[in-house]
């Protein structure tokens, strides 16, 4: 530490995080704000009232310093780094008294990831830091933030469980017995979107703790965090104990790693320091300005080169290529990219109104966010509009969504009786309506519909039909509350037929009536019942441009197919949560290929359909096209692209296009049947058949192409076909299944139906002998496996007699970091994923090296942690 307190202070804090960075200097809090943000928890510290962990530090490691930040006012943000977080001014127009004005960011995250924020959406990407999150810098044995990166995807351990897993090394996981005398346990379990962790006992115990903290110049008893996650975030992996160096010296230590923060536990340090907070500030700031080589802003200075424009270049890139490298006897081409990390804030609450812009995008009034999300026609996700309030421009319990011919966006804003107008790229204008039963007014307004130069606008508890111009201007009404022609019990729905009538779903009468434009009666069908044609509780109708009418049957969980004179076709659904099926659907919503949007609120998804009911693909985030941690991809015989995901909130196994357009996706996880804990592997067999590794039970499964559950093999154990973390799949050219059971340190081989057939391995480093066998693959009669903490690959015939093996620890060629995932090209060419070198390397079948793919980065053909390889 880099300021004199009292001597017992100094040496406690010493302890364990005893590194610093090489710009530090002292420095007060930047402004007041900051000041007393880091007054009320390190005041104490400072003076020596409390002897405990610093939140912030003893000073301020850089003035204030202006970042780059989209949606900061003039694309700037005041910053100030301190050692454990850095402290920042997001928004100067908010509560300034309010305890979230100071903010800390998501840096682990970043550190992580290594996309370094600079707006809510805006990122830049770099290499995750390799910095150790305790102990020593530079320690071998310290876990990284790139190594704890790797176990995110874990489970959450069970409720009270006694935490003595170790994180070795080499990153892998064990179970140490010897640290349950600690009595650790998982003792709060954290399960919000994308997110599902365990918080130790010593860590929640701090982070709810009280003590003296200073408040407008008082020390008072308070708790330190309120509420709990104020400076740490969710945890975003479980706790692992591990053996780091501090000041030389070997020490066990549990850590911990959240969103903004990690915390560290240390048995035998002194009562206030048994728990410390991890100088992510440090280590972020160096990650940010030392490894990307970019010049720190001060603040007010505008001629600083800005963060954004920064070309990422990494101190140490082992990316040159080597003047020993042979010359490719076959070039590897970069083609395209696709994919984005998934966005935690985006996924849907109870999402009610839908509607299909002239472009092909989907609109969707996100109702129990309180705002409007787009996606484009192939389901990825585009933006956001809206927000919670009442001002201009903001919603309370959005209904529904329309789009007028001009782009002009009309929003149901239920809560705030009335409607809301933005333009085409969704700037708001204006609004409309207001609470009250006079003409234009609403009470409850709940769905819109634009025809020609005409808003109608469904006053649900006002039992009428509203119409305006497109400016807002009221032009007449129809309708009343009753159950006779042309009267309403809670119209909840509009759409025009193909002669310009006007179709309201009557709701609680279940039925649908028709209207001319001007509102005079037509006629109805539906009665209220369960058979075809009935209907409990109308929500939404819509038309297709055949003339079809679509109606969405709420509390019977269906969609309901008529013609164009309310003759009953078809209907499709079901309670339930599988694709296809519905939990109280509300919206509905035609594009101009005639495939129906549903919004299934409860479960809190939009599904797609073809116009005859079959399933699509569904949206409940930006998940589409984006990842979080994919882990394998596999080819099918159409060429398409299968990928696991990980950890996509919950973990997800999709099909793109070659180019990466989605297709669909299989997203059931679970323990029932035909559900999966967590998807590490894919593999497609001859009759197009998906086996899916799912590593964490210990089995695998098998799908049809089309996603139809065919049967499952495997349990936990280590006795013929049972698994410990199963990491790979393969076939030979007989059917027979290879599977890398990888924490058994052995190959098991089964027949196309899953029957148990022989096994070899065994943990060790001879001939034949693994130490996590992470990626098989299969050519002829040889099979080719990546020995990943060998570094190295061996080669067997496919009855498991060792061949041959190449590959030593290193970054030249020829050399092995970590491999991890392995293909055998038609040509004969093994190609073998580097984890550690962020490369690709090519070999003869024979292991002569060939040539390399990629280099570290994010930029065309780079890697970041690549771990998986596959060919069409």
């Amino acid at each position: 530490m880099r300021l004199s307190v009292r001597p017992l202070i100094l040496c406690a804090v010493a302890i364990l995080l005893l590194v610093g960075i090489s710009v530090a200097i002292a420095e007060a809090p930047a402004n007041e704000h900051f000041q007393r943000t880091w007054g009320r928890t390190d005041q104490p510290v400072l003076s020596g009232a409390v002897p405990r962990t610093w939140i912030w530090g003893p000073q301020a490691n850089t003035p204030a310093l202006e970042e780059n930040y989209v949606e900061a006012v003039g694309g700037k943000r005041t910053v100030q780094y301190f050692d454990k977080s850095r402290m920042e001014i997001n928004n100067l127009a908010g509560d300034p008294n309010s305890p979230f004005y100071v903010t800390n960011g998501l840096l682990v995250i970043e550190l992580m990831t290594g996309r370094m924020q600079l707006g809510h959406e805006t990122f830049e990407q770099y290499a995750p830091s390799m910095a150790n999150v305790a102990g020593d810098q530079g320690d071998p044995n310290s876990p990284t933030y790139a190594d704890l990166a790797l176990l995110r995807p874990a489970p959450a351990l069970p409720d009270g469980s006694t935490i003595t897993n170790r994180l070795n090394a080499n990153g892998t996981v064990s179970a140490d017995s010897s640290t349950a005398s600690h009595n650790v346990t998982a003792a709060f379990r954290v399960t919000v979107p994308g997110i599902d962790h365990q918080v130790a006992s010593p860590f929640w115990e701090f982070l709810n703790s009280t003590g003296p903290v200073v408040v407008s110049g008082a020390q008072v008893n308070e708790r330190l965090f309120d509420p709990w996650f104020y400076a740490t975030g969710y945890p975003i992996t479980e706790a692992y104990w591990a053996d780091v160096n501090v000041g030389g010296t070997t020490r066990l230590v549990l850590m911990q790693c959240f969103e903004r923060r990690c915390l560290t536990y240390t048995p035998g340090n002194p009562a206030g320091f048994l728990t410390e907070a991890g100088n992510v500030g440090q280590h972020y700031y160096t990650w940010r300005y030392e490894q990307t080589a970019v010049t720190p802003t001060p603040s007010g200075d505008p001629t600083a080169t800005p963060v954004a424009d920064a070309t990422p270049t990494l101190a140490g890139d082992p990316t040159a290529t080597p003047t020993t490298e042979p010359e490719p006897t076959g070039n590897y081409i970069f083609r395209t990219s696709w994919g984005g990390v998934l966005d935690s804030m985006t996924p849907m609450k109870i999402p009610i109104g839908l509607e299909v812009d002239g472009s092909g995008n989907l609109w969707v009034a996100d109702s129990g966010n309180d705002r409007l999300l787009q996606y484009s026609g192939i389901g990825l996700y585009l933006k956001t509009l809206s927000e919670s309030g009442t001002g201009p421009g903001q919603v309370d319990l959005p209904q529904d969504v329309a789009v007028a011919s001009n782009g002009r966006i009309y929003v149901v804003d239920s809560g705030n009786d009335r409607v809301l107008m933005f333009d085409a790229a969704g700037a708001y204008l204006s609004s409309f309506g207001g609470p009250g039963t006079g003409p234009g007014q609403f009470t409850s307004p709940g769905a819109i519909a634009v025809s020609n130069d005409t808003v109608y606008v469904a006053d649900t508890l006002g039992n009428r039909v509203n119409r305006y111009n497109l400016l807002g201007l009221h032009l007449g009404q129809f309708g009343a509350a009753g159950t006779g022609n042309g009267e309403f019990e809670y119209p909840l729905g509009i759409a025009f037929d193909v002669d310009g009538n006007v179709l309201v779903s009557d709701s609680f009468n279940n039925r649908v009536q028709k209207f001319t434009a001007a509102g005079v009666y037509v006629s109805q069908f539906g009665s209220f019942g369960y058979g075809d044609g009935q209907f409990d509780i109308v929500r939404d109708v819509e038309v297709d441009d055949d003339g079809f009418i679509y109606v969405v049957d709420h509390a019977n969980h269906r969609v309901q197919k008529f013609d164009a004179n309310g003759l009953f076709i078809e209907a499709w659904g079901g309670l339930g949560t599988a694709h296809g099926f519905f939990s109280y659907p509300e919206g509905l919503a035609i594009d101009s290929e005639g495939n129906v949007y549903v919004s299934d609120s409860s479960n809190h998804r939009v599904q797609k359909f073809t116009s005859d009911g079959d399933f699509l693909y569904q949206l409940t985030d930006n998940r589409r096209g984006r990842f979080n941690i994919p882990t394998d991809i596999a080819v099918d015989q159409d060429g398409n692209l299968l990928v696991t995901d990980t950890q996509a909130g919950p973990p997800t196994l999709s099909r793109y296009t070659p180019v990466g357009v989605p297709l669909d996706d299989y997203l059931y996880q679970g323990n029932g049947v035909g559900k999966y804990d967590l998807p590490h592997a894919v593999a497609v067999n001859a009759a197009g058949d998906i086996f899916v590794a799912d590593s964490f039970a210990d089995r695998i499964m098998r799908y049809s192409s089309t996603w139809q559950y065919l049967g499952t093999w495997g349990a936990s154990g280590t006795g013929p076909g049972q698994f410990d973390k199963p990491h790979d799949i393969a076939f030979d050219a007989d059917g027979n299944i290879y599977v890398a059971d990888s924490g058994n340190n052995r190959i098991q081989k089964f027949d196309g139906n899953g029957t148990f057939l022989d096994q070899w391995g065994g943990f060790g480093a001879g001939n034949g002998q693994f130490n996590l066998p992470e990626s098989i693959a299969v050519s002829g009669d040889r099979v080719y496996v990546t020995d990943h903490v060998n570094h190295r690959v061996q080669v067997f015939t496919r009855s498991g007699d060792y061949l041959k093996q190449w590959g030593t620890n290193g970054s030249g060629i020829g050399q092995l970091n970590f491999p991890m995932g392995i293909a055998v090209s038609p040509d004969g060419l093994v190609l073998v994923v580097e984890y550690g070198n962020n490369r690709v390397q090519v070999f003869t079948e024979e292991g002569a090296p060939v040539s390399t793919i990629g280099s570290v980065g994010s930029g065309a053909g780079q890697f970041t942690g690549p771990l998986s390889v596959a060919i069409d």
